[in-house]
């Protein structure tokens, strides 16, 4: 590990990584994990967002994010 894993949840996000989880209980919705990981002399940061019991608003947000990933897959070119 290069730095300590940063939970975040509740809709107050920072995503810087100088930042530091808070004693905050979790909340639903969306929750973001993030950990810095080394290999030998390389380090990389490993970000991950999931979602429990998200609310509607949220729901069609990702599913118009996901639609629009697939719509630019489909016009990059070599």
């Amino acid at each position: 590990m290069c730095s300590p894993p940063i939970i975040q949840s509740g809709g107050n996000y920072n995503l810087k990584f100088s930042v530091v989880s808070d004693k905050n209980h979790m909340h639903f919705g969306a929750i973001t994990c993030a950990m810095g990981i080394r290999y030998k002399s390389y380090c990389s940061n490993l970000v991950r967002t999931l979602m429990v019991d998200p609310p509607q608003e949220m729901q069609d947000h990702y599913a118009f994010l996901l639609h629009l990933q697939e719509e630019m897959l489909k016009e990059m070119r070599h």
